[in-house]
């Protein structure tokens, strides 16, 4: 009489059935009537309600698939495949439960965003947990991972300043304010690319020396690379 139509099996019968049908959330009312016949051909009548409460389902939380990143990147965390079938979706919240700390934008909660931080060269993974509330207060929980990869930065070399000096003297090259901010130096190596050839103490030190030779009465220039290898083969010249 009353309420959403369903189908009932074997309505003539004294005990039918029929299957609930989906409602929302505050539920709802169907009613019955009951006709009961005699053999004279007297009837009466009754009716009955049946009361569906509906039936609230927990959401299912999808943080995503996990990543690989380098430092220093833009990365985007995605709940946006989290799905709830009846009541929908109240609330997502983000929590990172290890690795470096990173501050998570969380201006979209669907899909916060950070800069991966800056790691060694065996790299690091952050672990996200994601908590999914519907608006039954039900909840579900996901998790992800961002592993971050380390970038060689590469060396810088520093030859030192120009030097003005006599024929005859021993001069010392300084090459030890080069610097690698990461991995760090392997090796340097100096070489004569102009002027009258002399020797170098070592030519694969820092601070290298040799004699100034002879020369005519007008000045010669004698100039030389320092070439920095950094622990992961990158170079820089000065």
């Amino acid at each position: 009489l009353d309420g959403t139509s369903v189908n009932l099996v074997n309505p003539e019968q004294e005990v039918i059935t029929f299957t609930a049908p989906d409602v929302g959330s505050t539920g709802e009312t169907l009613m019955f009537k009951l006709l009961v016949t005699d053999y004279g051909k007297t009837f009466s009548s009754d009716t009955c309600i049946v009361n569906v409460s509906s039936t609230n389902s927990p959401p299912k939380a999808d943080a995503g698939t996990d990543q690989t990143v380098f430092e220093g990147e833009l990365v985007t965390l995605d709940a946006s495949k989290s799905l709830d079938t009846d009541d929908g979706i109240f609330s997502y919240q983000w929590a990172q439960i290890s690795g470096t700390h990173v501050e998570l934008s969380i201006s979209n909660p669907v899909k916060p965003t950070f800069i991966s931080p800056g790691v060694s060269p065996d790299g690091e993974s952050l672990k996200f947990q994601l908590t999914v509330t519907d608006h039954g207060s039900l909840q579900s929980h996901d998790a992800c991972i961002v592993n971050v990869s380390w970038i060689n930065e590469p060396p810088i070399a520093d030859a030192g300043t120009d030097q003005a000096i006599k024929e005859g003297e021993t001069v010392t090259l300084d090459g030890s304010g080069s610097k690698d901010v990461d991995d760090g130096i392997a090796s340097c190596q100096w070489s004569q690319t102009s002027g009258p050839p002399v020797s170098l103490s070592s030519p694969a030190v820092y601070q290298p020396t040799f004699t100034a030779p002879e020369v005519s009465s007008e000045s010669v220039y004698l100039t030389f690379d320092l070439t920095i290898i950094d622990k992961g083969n990158l170079q820089a010249q000065d």
